[in-house]
C-alpha cells in the first residue's frame, strides 16, 4: 500500500493465454474479436495500439456497431485528435504505431489500453538493419541485441499510456501469448510496470465492468 492507493490491486497486466500466436492465420479475427469485448466491458475509455495499419483498420471494424464513439488516426490532425479522445470519456481512439507515446490522458477517459502485438521492428529498417549487421559481424545475436531490445522499450512505452498519476486504474491487455510463453517474452515482462497478471478473460472483464459502472473495482 502506497499512501491511499493499492496500485497493485487497481492495475491489471491482462495477457490472454488461449488466442492464437500472432502468425497463425486466425490471430488478426481473434484479436480484433477480444479488443471489441474488452472494449464494450470499458464502456469505450480505451487506447488501442496497433503495430499495422491493417490491424487498426480490423479493430476498428470489429468495433462497429458497438455503442461506442471510435476514433482513428485521418479523421483529424494529430493533436486534435487526441484532444476529442481526452475530453470524450467513453470514446475509444485506434492508432498506429505513431501513437504509442506522447499521449498523456489521466483519469477516467484511459481505463484500457489494448496492445495488439509486441511491437518488434519491421526487418527493412535501414538503421536497424544496419545494426543488426554489426552485431552480426562480431559473432552476437541480433535478435537480442537489436531488435529485442527495441521492442521492449515500444512495449514499455505503450503501455505506460494507462499510469498517468497515482490515481489511475484500469488494465494493460497485450494480445500477444509469446509474452508468457517464450523465455523472451518474461524478460519482456520484467520492463512493465509492476502490476498483478492475469490470463483469465473473465477477470480482466469484470474488473472493466466494474470500473464502467462506478463501482469501486478493485482486484483480489
Amino acid at each position: 500500500m502506497e499512501g491511499s492507493f493499492d496500485y497493485s490491486r487497481q492495475r491489471l497486466l491482462y495477457v490472454p493465454a488461449d488466442l492464437p500466436y500472432p502468425r497463425q492465420p486466425d490471430w488478426p479475427d481473434a484479436a480484433a474479436a477480444e479488443i471489441r469485448t474488452l472494449t464494450k466491458a470499458a464502456g469505450g475509455r480505451a487506447l488501442v495500439l496497433t503495430t499495422s495499419y491493417r490491424m487498426m483498420e480490423r479493430a476498428a471494424g470489429a468495433l462497429a456497431g458497438a455503442p461506442i464513439e471510435v476514433l482513428v488516426p485521418g479523421e483529424l490532425p494529430k493533436r486534435q485528435l487526441i484532444a476529442a479522445f481526452s475530453e470524450k470519456e467513453t470514446a475509444t481512439l485506434v492508432a498506429t504505431m505513431g501513437y504509442w507515446e506522447g499521449i498523456d490522458v489521466p483519469g477516467p477517459s484511459l481505463s484500457l489500453v489494448i496492445i495488439d502485438r509486441i511491437p518488434f521492428p519491421r526487418p527493412d529498417d535501414p538503421l536497424l538493419q544496419a545494426r543488426r549487421e554489426a552485431v552480426a559481424a562480431r559473432g552476437g545475436s541480433a535478435f537480442d541485441e537489436v531488435d529485442l531490445p527495441h521492442a521492449t522499450v515500444m512495449l514499455a512505452q505503450g503501455s505506460g499510456r494507462l499510469i498517468r498519476n497515482e490515481g489511475d486504474r484500469g488494465v494493460i491487455a497485450i494480445l500477444d501469448r509469446r509474452l508468457t510463453a517464450m523465455r523472451y517474452g518474461q524478460r519482456m515482462l520484467r520492463s512493465l510496470p509492476r502490476l498483478l497478471r492475469t490470463s483469465d478473460d473473465h477477470r480482466a472483464r469484470r474488473f472493466l465492468e466494474e470500473m464502467s459502472s462506478g463501482r469501486d473495482a478493485m482486484l483480489s
